[in-house]
C-alpha cells in the first residue's frame, strides 16, 4: 500500500440549491423579486432564463385575506409545492375546479403566508399539508406570486481544510495504538 499526502483533507460540503421557476401556464420565468434578492444576497447563482425578467400583472405581489369554509362538504382541492427543508415558502401548484378553494379565489401560482395565524414562510411541507387537512374553517394570507417553483438542482462542494489548519488539529489528537497485519 502506498500513502501520499495531498496537504488537505476534507472538511465539510456546502450545498446549494438552484431553482427553476414557472409561470401558471409552464413557462420559463425570473424568480419572484423578493426571492432573488435573498438568492443574490446568500451567493446564489440565477440562470439566464431567470435574469430575463418577467412582465407582472397588476396585482403581482398583492397581499389578500382568504376565509375558506369546508362546511359547505366541498373538498379543499388543494395542490402545494415548497417548504423549509426545500428553503422555499409553500405555494399553490394545483386548484381542482368546483373545490373550495376555487370558490375562495386561490390560483396557482399564489403563495401561502399563513394559515389561522400560523405562519406558512418557513413550515415543513409535511406540516403544511397536515394543517391543511386537519382544517374545515381557514383564515389563510395568500400573496399573488404569479409562478411557482418548478425544478430543483442541488449542488454539492466538497470544503478543504489545508495543510497549516491539519496540522493544529492533529497536534491535539493522539494516536493510541496502531495495528498493521503485514501477513
Amino acid at each position: 500500500m502506498t500513502v501520499c499526502s495531498m496537504g488537505r483533507i476534507p472538511g465539510g460540503y456546502v450545498t446549494n440549491h438552484v431553482y427553476t421557476w414557472v409561470d401558471p401556464q409552464g413557462r420559463s420565468v425570473s424568480p419572484p423579486p423578493d426571492l432573488v434578492e435573498h438568492v443574490n444576497g446568500a451567493g446564489g447563482r440565477l440562470t439566464d432564463s431567470q435574469r430575463r425578467g418577467h412582465t407582472h400583472s397588476p396585482h403581482q405581489g398583492a397581499e389578500r385575506r382568504v376565509n375558506i369554509s369546508l362546511d359547505d362538504g366541498l373538498p379543499l382541492g388543494l395542490m402545494i409545492r415548497g417548504g423549509a427543508e426545500y428553503a422555499l415558502g409553500i405555494y399553490i401548484t394545483g386548484v381542482d375546479r368546483g373545490s373550495a378553494a376555487e370558490y375562495g379565489g386561490l390560483k396557482v401560482g399564489d403563495q401561502i403566508l399563513d394559515v389561522n395565524g400560523r405562519s406558512f414562510r418557513s413550515i415543513a411541507h409535511d406540516e403544511a399539508v397536515h394543517i391543511l387537512k386537519i382544517s374545515h374553517h381557514m383564515l389563510m394570507t395568500i400573496k399573488d406570486v404569479g409562478r411557482l417553483p418548478h425544478a430543483r438542482t442541488v449542488v454539492d462542494e466538497t470544503k478543504w481544510i489545508s495543510s497549516p489548519k491539519i496540522a493544529e488539529s492533529s497536534a491535539s489528537v493522539s494516536v493510541q495504538s496502531l495495528t498493521v497485519d503485514v501477513g
